[in-house]
């Protein structure tokens, strides 16, 4: 029994960390209140947007650095919570990120970082 609880911290510093590691909410607390906000990884991320169905939801991004726009996939639309998702991919780790969101009603701008 003392050899179980010799384990607890140990077993408690391995969750936190893999929590730290895999969680897939936005980094800061803040961002959880943002709307829309991403949730990045290394080389890509989740977009998501709470707002009224509009049709179609356009998506373009750049690095914050750079002057010319990317074209994503158009976001999807999911009725169940209200909020259009999407995924772009093939993006570079530790980068700053710049979103555009728009439909025919709403716009919106962001950004967000890989992970590194």
């Amino acid at each position: 029994m003392k050899k179980i609880y010799s384990l607890l911290p140990l077993l408690l510093f391995i969750s936190v960390t893999f929590d730290a590691v895999c969680s897939q909410l936005p980094e800061s607390p803040e961002g959880q209140n943002q709307n829309p906000y991403a949730v990045g990884t290394y080389e890509s991320t989740g977009i998501y947007w709470t707002t009224p169905e509009a049709g179609t939801c356009t998506i373009r991004y750049r690095q914050a650095d750079e002057t010319s726009w990317k074209q994503g996939l158009d976001l999807t639309y999911d009725d169940r919570d209200g909020q259009y998702r999407g995924s772009i991919i093939g993006l570079q780790p530790d980068t700053e990120y710049e979103v555009e969101l728009s439909t025919s009603s709403a716009q919106a701008q962001f950004t967000f970082r890989t992970r590194n």
